[in-house]
């Protein structure tokens, strides 16, 4: 989907993540869902499509998926790295 990849970028330009290799990927799934992992992967299912309408909604999961899903995971791995669970 282009306007994944588009709005992907944009977002990609202002995030401080100099570890990360962007990588945009659109899932035929019709649960409304999306998630981030920390090296710079984004995913979106099909089906949280009609929820975010258009650029401004696909931006706004973007961006919170990146900003809160990226780092729990980050701090995840650090946790379970270090034997503390």
């Amino acid at each position: 989907m282009k306007q994944l990849q588009w709005v992907g970028k944009r977002i990609a330009k202002v995030v401080k993540m100099s570890h990360a290799q962007w990588e945009f990927v659109l899932f035929k799934d019709p649960e409304p869902n999306a998630f981030a992992l920390p090296v710079g992967k984004v995913g979106f299912h099909t089906g949280i499509l009609p929820i975010t309408r258009n650029e401004a909604g696909l931006a706004i999961v973007m961006a919170h998926v990146i900003a809160h899903h990226g780092s729990e995971r980050v701090s995840q791995g650090m946790l379970i790295g270090s034997g503390n669970f």
